[in-house]
């Protein structure tokens, strides 16, 4: 077998006799007694058969190299293991000839002696070579041997087989260069940093990211306990650079010590972020704008989103929302009712965990992608809601929708509306009763008419015939009662005819006994007592007589009716007045009726409307038309519950001429 020599490695210089070499982190010592005075003259002079017998004695693959004239060298004994690491014949006493290692290590080996001869040093260098199989490399180290008189006659030699350790390095070093290439065609900057702060390796992409300089990386480097306990924590840092562009830094240390900076342009990213951040906000604006109540919520519930309305109207904070189940969120603020067709509010509300809850309401939006209906009530207010379903990508459910409508006021106006159109059916049946009363009044004046002047034909007889008093007053009450009814009716025709009503000075005193004389009667029949509380002096009011006279007659009636399930002995009615200020600032007269009754069955504020009545065969019209009366005449109506009970109705009217011709 001859091998063919190949290219040596890197020189090394031993710093001298006996001093360890450092080989690739293991350190090869040199026997000192190969280049002492002592050793060194010894095998300096021995001849070739004993120099192989102690040569075969060392561990190593040891050889003896010549030192010819002009120093040149020429092998002369190699040992065992030389022999063996050579894959020669174990009893060869050379390798071949003429000089085996030459022939082995290429003409490298001959320069390598003489370096060694010339420095006096122990000196060590790799040499690769090929085999005719596979590609070995040796370490070899050579040392001076002297004779007696100090100069250098032979070399003596030890070669390490480096052969796995060099194709480990070959093999890292290729990984290393697969590595380095690998991560320049990566976009983020990578930059290695050994424990003592060198920079070992940069990408391309570190280089033109512009990154921190080695003496900004040295001064923020973790300290040894992070490096130690803590080797992959990340530190993040963010930079705009001048150009405009941002950069993310962010360095972990690693397990020796070193420190790996990483770089990566975010521009883009940032841009992105920053264009979603103004779309969230118009977004977020949009929706707190609406007056509807609007909530999302995830697949699995999880609210995502709620705008100004909807945490109003549930009485809580946006933020607080955020994050909790919606059904959690929504439950603990109102009452949910079932509401497929929106029905009137009614019905217990529904479990919010159970088949019929808002969870599975939004299980079932997610699961076939149709609207759900809800009712929400809190605080009497009512919110008409839908879970919608949010389409993504393929048309799949992405997420939920919660928008709702406060329809309290709505519904209230509804059920006015409702109350208004019955209102304007009452009206107008009392419209056409209106109108059939014009035509009974119309046909009751001419018996009425006949009734009075036949009465006061047969009064004017029986006073000429002498008759008894009694029959007299009677027939005489029979004549103005038929007189009064005959008033009342052309009042009622000039009403329907929208005729003005003539007025004149009347004393409001008067009326009042008027009116009481003709209730009297049924007022004891019913045990009700009637009290007059009229003051003197009082000035006179220009109105219709009949028409305030029948404002009395309707508060009386309306005080009696209020008196039927009270005691006997404590039904009582009194009529009161007195002088007042009028409603224009001037002098006026004030009457008052207040009864002992259980008060008002319907809010003070409504009394005075059309068809509220506390009677259940009344029409809810006679304190209108009491207030339409009193209003016409130029007065106010008002009516209060006093503290000692009951119910107190006045009616102002302006007094003197100053009334006349109202109306």
């Amino acid at each position: 077998m001859v091998p063919s020599p190949a290219t040596a490695s890197v020189l090394r210089t031993s710093p001298g006799p006996g001093t360890p070499t450092d080989v690739g982190g293991a350190a090869l010592p040199v026997e000192e007694s190969a280049t002492t005075s002592g050793g060194g003259d010894l095998l300096a002079a021995l001849d070739h058969a004993d120099l192989q017998a102690v040569l075969d004695t060392f561990p190593a693959p040891t050889f003896v190299a010549e030192v010819l004239p002009e120093h040149d060298v020429r092998t002369a004994v190699v040992n065992r293991r030389m022999r063996q690491l050579a894959g020669a014949e174990p009893d060869a006493v050379g390798l071949s000839e003429p000089d085996p290692l030459t022939a082995v290590l290429g003409p490298g080996f001959a320069t390598f002696c003489r370096c060694s001869i010339d420095s006096d040093r122990t000196l060590e260098r790799d040499f690769r070579w090929f085999s005719g199989v596979d590609e070995h490399s040796w370490r070899v180290t050579l040392a001076p041997l002297r004779d007696r008189g100090g100069v250098v006659v032979r070399l003596i030699g030890a070669v390490q087989d480096t052969t796995p350790l060099w194709r480990e390095t070959e093999r890292l070093r290729q990984s290393e260069a697969r590595l380095h290439d690998a991560l320049d065609h990566i976009e983020d900057g990578v930059a290695l940093w050994d424990a003592a702060g060198r920079l070992t390796f940069r990408n391309a992409a570190y280089d033109s990211s512009r990154g921190p300089t080695d003496h900004y990386l040295r001064a923020n480097m973790p300290s040894d306990r992070i490096r130690t306990d803590l080797p992959s924590r990340p530190s993040f840092r963010e930079e705009t650079l001048s150009d405009g562009r941002v950069m993310l830094w962010w360095q972990r240390s690693t397990a020796d010590g070193g420190t790996i900076l990483f770089s990566r342009d975010v521009t883009a990213q940032r841009q992105v972020e920053r264009r979603a951040r103004r779309g969230h906000a118009v977004s977020r604006s949009m929706l707190d704008s609406l007056e509807a109540a609007v909530m999302t919520a995830s697949r699995t519930g999880i609210v995502l989103g709620i705008n100004r309305s909807a945490a109003a109207w549930l009485g809580i904070e946006p933020d607080a929302a955020l994050g909790r189940r919606l059904a959690a969120v929504v439950c603990g603020a109102a009452t949910v009712l079932p509401d497929t067709d929106m029905p009137p509010v009614s019905g217990p509300p529904a479990d919010p965990d159970g088949p019929d809850g808002l969870e599975a309401d939004l299980h079932r939006v997610v699961a076939t992608g149709t609207l759900r209906q809800r009712q929400l009530i809190r605080q009497d207010r009512i919110l008409d809601a839908s879970l919608f379903p949010i389409h993504g990508e393929n048309q799949a459910v992405a997420a939920v929708a919660l928008v709702g409508r406060d329809v309290t006021d709505e519904r209230a106006a509804d059920a006015a509306l409702r109350e208004c159109r019955r209102a304007m059916a009452h009206c107008q049946r009392v419209a056409t009763m209106g109108e059939l009363a014009a035509a009974i009044a119309h046909e009751l004046s001419q018996p009425v008419s006949a009734l009075i002047t036949n009465g006061h034909t047969a009064l004017a007889h029986l006073i000429g015939d002498d008759a008894g008093p009694e029959v007299i007053a009677a027939l005489g009450e029979v004549c103005r009662d038929a007189e009064r009814a005959g008033a009342i009716l052309g009042s009622i025709a000039a009403f329907v005819r929208r005729e003005p009503q003539e007025r004149s000075l009347a004393c409001i005193n008067g009326l009042v006994d008027t009116v009481a004389e003709l209730v009297r009667k049924d007022l004891e029949r019913r045990d009700i007592a009637l009290i007059l509380d009229l003051d003197e002096g009082l000035p006179a009011v220009a109105v219709n007589p009949i028409e305030i006279e029948q404002v009395i007659l309707n508060l009386l009636r309306n005080s009696a009716a209020a008196l039927i399930d009270r005691p006997a002995g404590q039904r009582r009615i009194m009529v009161a007045t007195q002088a007042a200020e009028g409603p224009d600032g001037g002098a006026g007269v004030v009457v008052s009726v207040q009864d002992s009754g259980p008060g008002f069955g319907i809010p003070a504020d409504r009394l005075f409307a059309a068809f509220q009545t506390s009677k259940p065969d009344g029409l809810g019209i006679g304190l209108v038309i009491c207030r339409n009366i009193v209003e016409s005449h130029g007065g106010t109506i008002t009516a209060e519950v006093p503290e000692t009970g009951g119910a107190l109705v006045s009616f102002v009217l302006p007094a003197g001429e100053a009334a006349r011709g109202r109306g």
